[in-house]
């Protein structure tokens, strides 16, 4: 069974090269690998205002845009906003300005000019870059909504991410139903796999999208590179392996030629993308350029730092509560010793640091001396508060009201810089990166809130 060792492996590199060090799905789910993928294309008949690296025409949103709708009846290449009357435009909300249109057709230059004004963060000027990842972004888009897999397939990687599915089905990896035991071809488990994802797009129909953010990524473009090498390197070695069967060597030479077919990226844009608005689905989308052709890539779909940044504020939250925790047992031992609680009523902002080497404190009944023995018990009750940057606590009423620490980092997808993290008790910060703080201050107020 070596050769699923081997396999393994590969899938292992995969899924870390799909995109090291900036957030995602887990690619092996079929329903979520469909939404990605959806998430993924522009304009589906506007090929005239196509070129290699982007043109000012982009598909599938105005940048004055409205929100897409169901109606797709009205296709022409002179885009969905042409039919808007010029007072519409001018109301436009700066959602509505970033909104995708589910119909086919271009923009014009200014309105996507207009759009990246309004949306872009990337430092520097990458106007045009920005149109040519846009145009890919609105072509698959609009080939979900309107549920042309053609178009899909044009916008997007989606046939090389098949592939690769495709030799891992081949060697043992997943099966199809009651058929699961018939040989099948490559090219017969291609089709297969094609048809699973398009049917789960077809099941979850795209009615209108958002662009919130975008960005000019160079930090996606050296880990994605990297992890490719990586790959190469690992599959060398492989080769060079003493006991391989002929088995090995086959799967050996296919994930070589697989390998051979995702060449090194020039350029990525990350597209922070909200879908069906009225659901609130948000997905970071990737659009790589390789020898000055744009395509939404489903090979950078499962960001590593998106489990990383999702255990990242889970083990902040987790914090959170354990000093909550200690700090409630450290008042309840006060009040039974007719402390007297109502001095300490308050907001208290430590660092972890403040913590370490705390000896038994002189008593006293003054607030600085119980400050004293309230900060000495929660150290008693959770030696770990120590490894915390920052703690900030509410006290009311003899109990603790709500408490924010500040535990590490979290990696900032659109950019790659590294942010605190933040995690919060008895309202959590949520684990999906939906809510983000620029102070501690603001943790706390978050962490008071009963609404979420």
């Amino acid at each position: 069974m070596k050769h699923k060792r081997l396999w393994t492996v590969f899938l292992a590199v995969m899924m870390a090269a799909a995109l090291p060090g900036c957030g995602g799905k887990d690619s092996a789910d079929s329903k979520e690998t469909s939404e990605l993928t959806s998430a993924q294309s522009t304009d589906t008949e506007s090929t005239s205002a196509e070129t290699e690296n982007g043109t000012d025409e982009i598909g599938g949103s105005s940048a004055n845009g409205a929100e897409g709708t169901d109606d797709s009846s009205s296709k022409n290449d002179s885009g969905p906003e042409n039919s808007k009357s010029e007072s519409s435009k001018s109301e436009s909300s700066k959602s509505e300005s970033s909104s995708g249109s589910a119909e086919q057709g271009g923009s014009s230059g200014s309105e996507t000019d207009a759009l990246y004004q309004k949306v872009d963060i990337s430092q520097g000027d990458h106007r045009d870059d920005f149109a040519g990842a846009y145009r890919a972004l609105g072509g698959f888009l609009n080939g979900w909504k309107n549920k042309s897999r053609d178009d899909i397939l044009k916008y997007t990687d989606l046939d090389h991410y098949v592939d690769m599915m495709a030799l891992m089905y081949q060697n043992g990896f997943g099966a199809f139903g009651e058929d699961s035991d018939t040989p099948k071809t490559p090219e017969e488990i291609h089709e297969l796999l094609l048809d699973k994802m398009f049917e789960g797009m077809e099941e979850e129909p795209l009615k209108s999208y958002t662009v919130l953010r975008s960005a000019f990524a160079p930090h996606m473009v050296k880990s994605y590179n990297e992890n490719l090498d990586e790959m190469r390197d690992e599959i060398k070695d492989k080769r060079n392996e003493s006991d391989l069967t002929e088995e090995d060597k086959k799967q050996i030479e296919q994930a070589e030629e697989l390998l051979r077919s995702y060449p090194p990226v020039d350029k990525v844009y990350i597209f922070d993308t909200e879908l069906n608005a009225s659901e609130k689905e948000q997905e970071y989308l990737y659009c790589a350029c390789v020898n000055g052709k744009w395509q939404v890539s489903l090979g950078m779909i499962s960001p590593m730092s998106d489990y990383l940044n999702k255990a990242r504020i889970t083990s902040a939250n987790s914090a959170a509560k354990s000093v909550h925790n200690a700090g409630q047992a450290a008042l309840t031992d006060m009040d039974a010793e007719d402390r007297n609680l109502k001095l300490l009523e308050g907001t208290y902002t430590f660092k972890g640091s403040d913590f370490s080497g705390l000896t038994v404190p002189a008593d006293g009944e003054k607030k600085e001396d119980l400050l004293k023995i309230l900060k000495y018990k929660i150290y008693v009750y959770f030696n770990d508060i120590t490894d915390l940057e920052q703690i900030s606590f509410s006290i009311k009423n003899g109990s603790v009201e709500c408490i924010a620490v500040q535990k590490g980092t979290v990696i900032d997808v659109m950019t790659g810089n590294e942010n605190p993290s933040f995690g919060t008790y008895p309202n959590y910060v949520p684990s999906d990166g939906s809510k983000t703080f620029k102070t501690l201050d603001e943790a706390l107020t978050f962490a008071k809130r009963t609404d979420g």
